[in-house]
Order: C-alpha cells, then sequence, then structure tokens
C-alpha cells in the first residue's frame, strides 16, 4: 500500500512550489474555505485534495465523496477531470477503475443530487416521486387546473428566492409545498425549486434517511460555492454534520448572480458558522506569462477586498482603444477581429456585453455589413427568457420522447433533434440556442464519460444537462471563431480572446446597478464610501468576470459618443486607484499590436 509520503511527493511534483495550494491539499482541517480566483489552479486542488484524503484514510472505504456544484457545466468538468485525473493519482495505491472512481466520488448540480434522493426515496412523500426522471417542469402556462391564487403563489415564491426575501419564503413555503405535492405531483409535474424543497422535506420528515446520507457522504466538497442560493445553502445546511469534512472552493469577486438568489457574503458567514480554515490560493496561471494582465487582476482584487483604501504596489496599465463615436468603435471592433487571424490559428474571441441595446445593435449590423461570421450568443444568460424556456421546452419533450425507448443513442437522439426542431418556433433568438443542441449531441457522444453510461445513467445525464440549462457550455464547438455576449451568458466559459466593448458610463458600470445614483457621473472619477461600496464591489464583479474570460489577452474599447448620440465619459473602473489609462486614439495601432 502507498504510504503518505508517497502520495505527498507525487503530488507535491505537480503543484511544485505553490504552497497554498499544497496548504489546502495536505491541510487537516476538518471544515476549510478555499478561496479561489479564476485561473489560479482550483480544479487541480480539489481533485488533488480527494486523492489525497483518500489515501490518508481520511475517507472510510464505504463512505462516499460528494462534489456538489452549482451549474451543471462545472459538475460536468468537474467530473470529466476526476475520470481522467484521480485515477492517475491513485494508480500506485488502488488501481481503481473508472466505475469505482464513481463509486467513491459522486459529483453532481444540486438539482441532479435531488433528483437522486427523490427518485429513491421521494415516494414517502409522494408515489408518484418514484417516476421523478419522467416529470416535466412545469410552468404557470400549463393547464393542470392550479387557481389564479395557486399560481399566484408559485410565481411569489420564486421571486422571493430570487431577491432573498427570507420572510416571503418562510411565509409561502408551506403553501408552495402543499400545491406541489397535492396538485404538480399527481399530474407528473415538478418545479426547479420544488425540486430542492421536497428534498429539504423529505430529509427533515424521514431523519433516518437524512441519517443515512450524512453517514455515507463523509466529505462534502462545494464548488461555485459564492453563487449558492436560499434554498441550497438551507439544504446544504441539513446534510452537513458535525462529523462532516467539508470543503467550500469559491470566489465572491465573482458573485454576479445576485439577480437570481446568490446569497451576500457566503464565503464569510459560512466561515464563521462553520469555524472553518480559510485559505486563499495566491497565484494566478491563466495570466502567468502575461504581466499587463497578471497585475491587472491582481490590483482588482485589492481593490475588492479595501475599495476605500487599497494596498497595491504598483500601478496597472490597460491599453484603452478609445473611438470617436460608437460606430467607429463598431468599425474599430471588427478590424481588430479580423487582426487577431483567428482561423488560422484555430482561435476564438468572444465580445463580451454588459447588456443589450443600441450600443451593441450598431456592432452587430457592422459584423453583417462586413460579411463576417459570428456566433450570437446573447441569449445565453441562466434567467433569460428565451434560454429558459428554450430548455424547458426541450427537457419536457426529450422526457415525452425517451418515455418508452430504452436506448439512448446517436441515432436515437438525431431522431429527437428532429423531432423537436420540427416543433420549436425558430426565430433569430431560438436559432442559436436549437445549434448548441446539435453541437451538444454530436459532441456528448464523443465523450469518454459518455461510453461509461449505460442508456439509463444517459436518459439523466440529458435530463440533468437541459435542467440545469447547459447548452451555453459547448459554444467552444461551433464553427465560427467570433462570439457576441454577455458577461453573465459567458461565466464559466473561456476563449483565447475577449473584446470587453463600452467602458464607459450607464454600460459599464450598469445605468441601474451603479450610475443611476452616482454622484460623481459628471466626471466618473468615483470617490467610494459606505453609500456606495455594495454596488460598485457587485458591478466590479462583473467587469473582472469579463476580463477573466481570456486565456491570452483582454482587448478594451469605449467611444466618446454613444450610440444614442450623446457624449458620455470613460467607465470608473480604469480610473481607480491602482489603475493607469494608456489611451489610444490612433487606430491603426491598434491593430499592428494585435
Amino acid at each position: 500500500m502507498i504510504e503518505h509520503t508517497d502520495i505527498k511527493d507525487k503530488i507535491t511534483e505537480i503543484h511544485g512550489d505553490d504552497k497554498s495550494q499544497l496548504d489546502v491539499i495536505f491541510s487537516d482541517g476538518k471544515k476549510i474555505m478555499v478561496e479561489a480566483p479564476a485561473g489560479y489552479g482550483k480544479t487541480q486542488t480539489l481533485i488533488s485534495k480527494i486523492a489525497y484524503d483518500i489515501v490518508a484514510k481520511k475517507i472510510k472505504n464505504y463512505k462516499k465523496i460528494l462534489v456538489i456544484t452549482f451549474s451543471v457545466n462545472a459538475a460536468h468538468k468537474v467530473k470529466k477531470d476526476i475520470k481522467s485525473k484521480l485515477p492517475v493519482l491513485l494508480q500506485d495505491a488502488l488501481k481503481p477503475k473508472p466505475k469505482e472512481i464513481d463509486g467513491k466520488v459522486v459529483v453532481s448540480n444540486y438539482h441532479g443530487f435531488c433528483r437522486g434522493i427523490l427518485k429513491k426515496y421521494g415516494y414517502l412523500l409522494h408515489q408518484n416521486l418514484k417516476e421523478v426522471d419522467s416529470f416535466k417542469i412545469f410552468n404557470t402556462k400549463e393547464e393542470i387546473g392550479l387557481t389564479k391564487e395557486e399560481l399566484k403563489v408559485i410565481s411569489k415564491f420564486e421571486h422571493d428566492v430570487r431577491i432573498i426575501n427570507y420572510a416571503g419564503i418562510e411565509q409561502n413555503k408551506h403553501k408552495y409545498l402543499k400545491i406541489l405535492i397535492k396538485k404538480l405531483l399527481d399530474n407528473k409535474y415538478i418545479t426547479y425549486d420544488g425540486i430542492i424543497l421536497l428534498t429539504e422535506l423529505l430529509l427533515k420528515n424521514y431523519p433516518s434517511v437524512l441519517k443515512f446520507y450524512q453517514s455515507i457522504f463523509q466529505s462534502i466538497v462545494i464548488d461555485e460555492f459564492q453563487d449558492t442560493n436560499v434554498l441550497s445553502w438551507e439544504l446544504m445546511n441539513l446534510i452537513i454534520s458535525d462529523k462532516s469534512n467539508v470543503q467550500f472552493y469559491g470566489d465572491s469577486l465573482q458573485k454576479i448572480y445576485g439577480f437570481i438568489g446568490a446569497i451576500p457574503n457566503l464565503l464569510d458567514d459560512a466561515a464563521e458558522k462553520f469555524d472553518m480554515e480559510y485559505h486563499h490560493l495566491k497565484y494566478n496561471y491563466r495570466f502567468k506569462d502575461n504581466k499587463e494582465m497578471l497585475l491587472l487582476d491582481n490590483n482588482i482584487r485589492e481593490i475588492a477586498k479595501n475599495p476605500i483604501n487599497p494596498n497595491m504596489e504598483s500601478e496597472s496599465e490597460v491599453k484603452l482603444n478609445l473611438f470617436d463615436s460608437q460606430y467607429d468603435e463598431a468599425k474599430g471592433i471588427v478590424q481588430l477581429v479580423n487582426s487577431l487571424d483567428l482561423n488560422q490559428a484555430n482561435e476564438k474571441v468572444a465580445i463580451l456585453y454588459r447588456q443589450r441595446g443600441r450600443n451593441l445593435d450598431i456592432v452587430l449590423k457592422e459584423f453583417e455589413d462586413k460579411g463576417v461570421p459570428y456566433f450570437n450568443g446573447l441569449y445565453l444568460q441562466d434567467e433569460d427568457p428565451v434560454y429558459k424556456d428554450f430548455h424547458q421546452q426541450c427537457l419536457n419533450r426529450f422526457i415525452e420522447f425517451f418515455k418508452n425507448r430504452d436506448s439512448v443513442s446517436k441515432k436515437n437522439l438525431m431522431e429527437f433533434y428532429l423531432d423537436f426542431k420540427s416543433i420549436i418556433k425558430i426565430n433569430s433568438k431560438s436559432q442559436p440556442l436549437l445549434r448548441l443542441l446539435k453541437v451538444f449531441i454530436e459532441q456528448v457522444i464523443k465523450e469518454a464519460i459518455w461510453k461509461h453510461l449505460n442508456s439509463e445513467d444517459r436518459k439523466n445525464f440529458i435530463i440533468n444537462f437541459l435542467m440545469g440549462k447547459g447548452l451555453k457550455n459547448y459554444i467552444e464547438y461551433v464553427k465560427e471563431s467570433v462570439i457576441i455576449s454577455t458577461v453573465f451568458g459567458a461565466k464559466g466559459l473561456e476563449w483565447e480572446y475577449v473584446i470587453i466593448p463600452d467602458l464607459e458610463k450607464d454600460s459599464i458600470p450598469n445605468y441601474m446597478g451603479m450610475c443611476k445614483g452616482c454622484s460623481f457621473k459628471q466626471n466618473c472619477r468615483l470617490i467610494i464610501d459606505e453609500d456606495n461600496e455594495k454596488s460598485f464591489i457587485d458591478e466590479l464583479g462583473v467587469f473582472y468576470v469579463a476580463l477573466t474570460r481570456a486565456r491570452i489577452q483582454t482587448y478594451f474599447t469605449a467611444s466618446e459618443i454613444n450610440g444614442y448620440g450623446y457624449r458620455t465619459n470613460i467607465t470608473c473602473f480604469l480610473k481607480l486607484q491602482g489603475i493607469s489609462m494608456n489611451i489610444n486614439k490612433d487606430v491603426k495601432s491598434i491593430f499592428k499590436e494585435a
């Protein structure tokens, strides 16, 4: 049997002299919090930590490790990485096979995890929950005999979850559950929030079931912890016991899903609640060869830590390509894209907007006028009605299509795609999503993880994928080299290059998010105080997520006159302490540098 020193040597060789990662991996703490920014080696640290804990006997032979993520994309990525990397780390100790890894480490998002529990024990609440995998997702347009008052309860409760109205959640939770059990489950319908709520109710009402899951999952790992919402957090508080080994990985600066219920200050609050050991990953490997981007990443993080008086050793220089008007900026962006020579290098560039609007329309028209192909990723935000409804329709059709089919093969999946295509209303908004559905089917059957799944597991995988609204995660496989999307739709994705346009007031930061009530809009030289600090941090997080989507380089553009014909100011974010602007109005030089 391999000794602890052997696995330590192997892990140390992988992680080199990164003490911040090794401190996490070899920690003896039962409950640890890891602040893990984008590009800082989080996933490899997480996997090495799991390997070490298994070998060090922190996880008994008959116990399991539960890895929970916010998004289905993160769950899929972590699962693939665990399948490929964990056996290599453990090969001298356990010689594990893929199925043995599956048995030891359970990876899922919240909804997938809860569906698994309901499928096994949900009959204790309602007999139909045995067939939860065949349930359709309910929306208020469904005609299943609900009264107006019942529909109002459902809408109000789900809205309260999104805005984190604790009083409203508690006031309507019982009514919501009653409608779920008495009306929806009878008709084999369920809601997204209902999947988690019913799981919580089951575990509370049946302590033996709760005790089983607390016992079997000796270690609980939560990734993307900053995006956890109220219902998911209540559930995990139930499952985590005093005996649980707990690891939370997150980045408070990437909490940009507050508008769908991500809990503010959760990392700090959870660390205090569980008296957790706090770790910070310290080295950015994504920008290690790009000193400008590395310094910008560092300085923005320092500003976020202490907005009023940040601690920075040197200023980060941002090269801002400034144009006279939005029309000139649109032309400049197209020329910049062409200068990158993406097709020859098989690389991609993403143009990321804070919001849709007139400025964006001008850029889209310029791409079309110049005949430059692009993929329209503007409706890839989880809560966008177009994106949400497409997944819901696709999910319900998939469940119906495969109800009496045993095999989930390439042939059957393509038949399903054609069937769905024939019933979906195709327009400029749904067409890109339909393309992503086809890309997903074509790619998923090639993945190694797919080959290890039986038909039932394949069916559940796709149900979980569609329920998690995961189509955007296959955007890397589209043929276009140019992706135009929003920052919110881009979270969790990466490209070689990123262009952040509209670096002006009312765009970045957003008018409603910060600029509307700002006292410094005349020159946008922001002074941060207690009144504006929260909105500032929220908007800075959006900017940070955008610039960290690039693997190689991020480009910054702005215009002096916006798409509505009004003179505007350069964003306050480029006037912050620790950031200096190198304004370039010589358009030709921009493309030479690129």
